[in-house]
């Protein structure tokens, strides 16, 4: 049935599957207007792909509807978890992130196979590979310091609850661009964006 249904409600199934969200949580960090997110949910939920609940904040004003997956896929950040949890508990921390950031960087080296050089060209590479992985990403620049911003977080469950995740995307940034790289703001611990400052004095 997924491979029937448009870029944008398979970007919002995908969020859903990491974690509950409401409408104003997708629309911005999927960077799409409220009314759009809305109607793509009618029709999931029509599929029964997700489904909401209601949920109060405190005594007064209209609930808020918490939406959810519910398609046959959902388990699979819940296993990714438990996967994480086994490989940190054997092995530690620090081995995991090692073998996070082993695995994104050959991922990225095979994305950006011929699509960029160094400096610059290479980071905007890197974004136009990022983008067409489903990231909203973007190279910004403020007062001569560039940042790579990524308005979404695909991974935001697992990443809230394990920051490795976090650190390795880090380091493979960091890998691959040749350049220190610092992760300044993170969607998973309340951020608005994950923002990397890149070429950041240690």
């Amino acid at each position: 049935m997924e491979g029937t249904l448009g870029a944008t409600k398979r970007r919002i199934l995908e969020r859903l599957r990491q974690s509950p969200a409401d409408v104003g949580e997708i629309a911005r960090e999927l960077g799409i207007s409220r009314v759009a997110i809305q109607r793509h949910l009618r029709d999931l939920e029509a599929l029964s792909l997700v489904r909401y609940e209601e949920k109060r904040n405190g005594s007064r004003g209209r609930p808020k509807r918490l939406w959810r997956s519910v398609d046959a896929e959902g388990p699979y950040a819940r296993m990714c978890g438990s996967l994480i949890e086994v490989v940190k508990r054997n092995l530690g921390s620090e081995m995991l992130v090692g073998l996070l950031v082993d695995d994104q960087c050959r991922r990225l080296r095979e994305g950006l196979d011929g699509l960029g050089g160094v400096g610059r060209e290479r980071l905007d590479a890197l974004v136009r590979y990022l983008k067409a992985q489903g990231y909203a990403a973007r190279v910004v620049e403020e007062d001569g310091t560039l940042f790579i911003e990524q308005l979404t977080c695909p991974r935001l469950g697992l990443s809230s609850q394990h920051q490795e995740l976090c650190v390795a995307e880090e380091r493979a940034l960091e890998t691959i661009l040749g350049l220190p790289v610092r992760l300044v703001e993170r969607i998973s611990n309340g951020g608005r964006r994950c923002r990397f400052e890149i070429g950041a004095k240690t």
